[in-house]
């Protein structure tokens, strides 16, 4: 069905930090950019998470803080 709209699919476990950072390195490299994010399902985000100045690869340091 994604492939029908051009949207694209990606399974993702948000309890699993590598398959977040997956999901957004597949946006990135498909888009050159993301715009949003929403953090939903009771995700806890850590401090700093959505810093303007935070680039893909300080997203991909795994976080002190456990799900």
């Amino acid at each position: 069905m994604a492939s029908e709209t051009g949207a694209t699919f990606l399974r993702t476990d948000v309890t699993v930090y590598k398959d977040q950072v997956r999901l957004f390195r597949q946006a990135w490299e498909k888009h050159s950019r993301i715009d949003h994010a929403v953090a939903n399902a009771g995700v806890y985000e850590p401090e700093g998470w959505f810093d303007p100045n935070l680039d893909l690869t300080g997203v991909e340091k795994v976080s002190r803080y456990r799900l």
